[in-house]
């Protein structure tokens, strides 16, 4: 398949929905050249075509990049951290972009620090509605490492007044999230030097766990269920080695043993390929002898059912901001640890409002990770316009195997009191009349006045809106001629 896709090293390659057009695009960092580093978002357009956005963003390699929907307002943000120099000392940088539509993404003043050799990953750490930043990488050129949890307080306000979970030499060169003990807490994987597991205990505490990985020098580690027992197990890659642990019942890991090729460099993913819903590896690095990109396919025999969709869906709406509510969907295989993923959009079905990057109708994830809801039973999404909203939300379990979306509800955001009527929606019917539907502060009073020339205005009709939604029918439309409507509130 032929791209017009920039070649890069020592970078990221992330896919996102940044656009919410319901496809996935990619966000691109490294080096293109030996002088040139890059950072670009190309949308995907359909047809094996992708375009770069030429936004603004500062070139970095050595690090990460990574979307993330901080500011819960439904779209993807972008966090870079790495080196924004080629020379021989490097420059570390992180910096936050908050995704303001229109192909626009605005620095924000968030405080992070700069790292670069550097990891991070997003995740609802707290269980409070909104996703925190674990972020480890190397803090000068020549000095120390460091692993932080950074709380989000809103606003790209964040604080790392959580517990230190690591310090010393390339402790964070990989980090990963996932309710490896089914508490509904998210645990922390880390990988550097030493493979580690801490564990969650739900009051903003990290205890580390023994768990007995090899060293792995610049090593990665993913969690994913591959043997579909309801338990996140560890692909685990670095030094000569690439591993996949068993997650027991009793908190410890098991080496099952299997006939992987090592990498001294190297990097491993999760997937299911073919579609069986059991869980296959790709490996890619430098190993002992060769450069070597090698794909496995999962031949475990249990059975992965998907999950049943949550049921109960709510939505409560104050202002501008939205908590959508369910109660948790259920999974034969697995008995807690379900993660769940929203679809919100301004037209039945769709996702232009927050993105689920799955397959509506079957509900197959695009991407192998955690739904953008997290391990949460609700979500809020704030700073939304005046409309009609349509959602649903499906399950996910440790396999990356989504359910059904459940049945799509829908919330209307009103105006306030102080504020004009909405059109939502205007048409001509088959018997002639005319429909006009508003959207209006629920209890407030409303003028509806008529024009056929947008110069002189005759009051037509005063309603009130015992809904969100205002319904008006216009049967006198037989003249020939524009004819205009407005409203406005009744003083």
């Amino acid at each position: 398949m032929a791209t017009n896709l920039p070649g890069v090293e020592s970078g990221s390659v992330v896919w996102g929905d940044y656009d919410n057009d319901g496809d996935l695009d990619l966000l691109i960092t490294g080096l293109n050249n030996r002088t040139n580093f890059i950072a670009a978002i190309f949308r995907n357009d359909g047809n094996d075509r992708f375009t770069d956005i030429h936004v603004a963003l500062p070139g970095v390699y050595l690090g990460t990049a990574v979307w993330a929907d901080y500011d819960n307002d439904g779209d993807l943000d972008v966090l870079l951290s790495g080196s924004t120099s080629v020379e021989q000392r490097p420059v570390p940088r992180t910096q936050l972009f908050r995704n303001d539509g229109g192909n626009t993404f605005t620095p924000v003043q968030s405080a992070l620090p700069n790292l670069w050799n550097s990891s991070a990953v997003w995740g609802d750490i707290d269980n409070d509605g909104d996703l925190d930043l674990l972020l480890g990488g190397r803090i000068d050129p020549a000095g120390l490492w460091r692993l932080k949890i950074f709380r989000n307080l809103g606003a790209g306000i964040f604080t790392n007044d959580l517990p230190l979970l690591s310090t010393g030499t390339r402790d964070a060169l990989s980090v990963a999230l996932a309710d490896f003990d089914n508490d509904a807490d998210l645990d922390v994987l880390v990988n550097g030097t030493v493979a580690k597991v801490y564990r969650n205990d739900g009051t903003n505490g990290f205890t580390p766990l023994s768990v007995g990985f090899p060293s792995t020098f610049g090593g990665r580690s993913r969690w994913g269920d591959y043997d579909n027992d309801g338990r996140p197990d560890v692909l685990l890659v670095g030094s000569g080695l690439a591993r996949v642990f068993r997650n027991n019942p009793d908190l410890t890991f098991t080496d099952i043993g299997a006939a992987l090729p090592g990498f001294e460099i190297g990097d491993a993913a999760w997937g299911d390929f073919n579609g069986d819903d059991n869980l296959d590896i790709l490996l890619a690095g430098v190993g002992t002898l060769r450069r070597l990109t090698k794909l496995y396919r999962n031949e475990t025999l249990q059975i992965n059912s998907a999950p049943a969709p949550p049921v109960d869906l709510t939505a409560t709406v104050s202002g501008r901001k939205v908590q959508l509510s369910w109660l948790p969907g259920f999974d034969s295989n697995q008995s807690n640890g379900l993660s769940y993923n929203l679809r919100v959009g301004t037209s039945p079905n769709s996702e232009n409002v927050m993105p689920a990057m799955a397959d509506g109708l079957t509900g197959r994830l695009r991407l192998p990770q955690l739904g953008n809801a997290n391990l949460n039973s609700s979500w809020f999404l704030n700073e939304l316009p005046i409309g009609v909203y349509y959602w649903s939300v499906q399950a996910i379990d440790h396999s990356f195997t989504g359910s059904a979306f459940s049945a799509e509800q829908k919330f209307v955001i009103a105006p306030a009191a102080d504020e004009p009527p909405v059109i939502y929606s205007a048409r001509l019917l088959s018997n002639a009349e005319f429909e006009l539907k508003l959207i209006g502060n629920p209890g407030t009073d409303y003028s509806i006045e008529i024009s056929r020339d947008l110069t002189g205005w005759t009051q037509w009709r005063e309603v009130q809106s015992t809904d969100a939604i205002i319904t008006l029918m216009d049967s006198d439309i037989s003249s020939a001629g524009a004819r205009f409507y407005r409203a406005h509130a009744v003083q």
